[in-house]
């Protein structure tokens, strides 16, 4: 089961990739399997729930 992630102030898509993979250029895997809420890979907005792949 995927696990979900409640986006905070100052998180980026690098930073969780990193957090969650250990790797941030897997952040394009964040964005894929959240392309239904995030209109752009650069901006997270605060309390958008992300599930994490």
């Amino acid at each position: 089961m995927p696990r979900q992630h409640v986006v905070t102030a100052g998180d980026t898509l690098f930073s969780l990739a990193e957090h969650y993979y250990g790797n941030r250029q897997r952040f394009v895997d964040i964005f894929k399997a959240n392309a239904n809420v995030l209109a752009d890979p650069e901006r997270l907005s605060p309390g958008t729930t992300l599930t994490i792949p």
